[in-house]
């Protein structure tokens, strides 16, 4: 779901840039969504059509580094299509928005930017991660929120999609059976708790991220709502020895899972470049999985 909007930079949407010329005129409102949370506070980007009936909403989720441009272009996409959409924010402000986008360091560069902001994002997302049940309840305190707005349809149920990081809190909303209609899934991580990755984890030992330890928690599957995966198969955070034990806990679950994998396909292939090194956008898959969401949207 890369659009014209995000291929060519981080500036905020404005205008009409992702609309093909067939499409009606949208008159478009935005809305900083706030909320305080277990002493924290967050702020959302929501986006809907201006002076419309009332919408269903689709909450979107950012990938590892935190709520940014890219995730706001996606609600907005949400709202061109009819939805009300509302990019969360699971990091929270004292993850500041300087900290959340790649530094433009070029290769023969100075690579000390990009290091810092690695472990600045690594390590908020491995806070995060580590506390499931914590993590299920803002999930929800971002339901209730973007539920009571003014131009959402409350009479169906939100959906939410996910990049990364993202496609983890899908996936951790069916595990603590929050009231979603569909998650969708793009280049999502599937587990919360235990060690990182094996592929994964020198990396962040070199940044010095600190993994916590894993607090338990008691799973109570929501089977009714699909959950949608979008994955590509050069993916590492999709090799065998994880994706295997995903889909049999799903499936053990009775969870309604659909899985689509993409040939010659890496990690991030759903991101622009304009993210910089996250960034690595296949046309093919992205289009496809783009397609994939909206048939199970309808």
């Amino acid at each position: 779901m890369c659009t014209p909007a995000c291929r060519k930079g981080r500036s905020a949407v404005k205008g009409a840039p992702l609309s093909p010329a067939h499409w009606d005129s949208f008159e478009v409102h935005r809305e900083d969504i706030k909320i305080e949370f277990e002493g924290e506070k967050y702020t959302g980007k929501l986006v809907c059509a201006k002076g419309a009936q009332k919408k269903p909403l689709v909450l979107v989720c950012h990938n590892y580094s935190g709520l940014k441009f890219f995730d706001e272009h996606q609600a907005e996409y949400m709202a061109r299509l009819g939805y009300v959409g509302l990019a969360m924010d699971m990091y929270g402000d004292s993850h500041p928005l300087e900290s959340r986008l790649f530094p433009e360091v070029s290769n023969k560069g100075n690579q000390s930017e990009a290091m810092a902001h690695f472990k600045t994002c690594f390590q908020a997302m491995e806070n995060s991660k580590e506390d499931p049940s914590k993590l299920r309840r803002l999930i929800q305190a971002w339901i209730d929120a973007g539920s009571k707005h003014d131009g959402v349809d409350p009479s169906y149920k939100p959906c939410l999609i996910g990049y990364c990081y993202g496609g983890l809190v899908c996936f951790e909303a069916i595990r603590g059976g929050l009231p979603v209609a569909g998650v969708v899934s793009f280049h999502g991580v599937y587990h919360t708790g235990g060690p990182p990755p094996r592929h994964f984890k020198p990396f962040l030992d070199q940044l010095g991220v600190n993994v916590p330890d894993s607090k338990p928690v008691e799973n109570s599957y929501n089977t009714t709502a699909a959950c949608l995966v979008e994955n590509g198969m050069l993916d590492p955070f999709s090799f065998p020895e994880y994706r295997d034990p995903f889909v049999k806990e799903m499936c053990e679950a009775g969870v309604d899972l659909v899985w689509h994998d993409y040939a010659h396909t890496d990690h991030g292939f759903a991101l622009p470049k304009t993210m910089g090194a996250p960034g690595k956008l296949e046309e093919k898959a992205d289009r496809r999985s783009t397609e994939n969401m909206l048939g199970m949207f309808r």
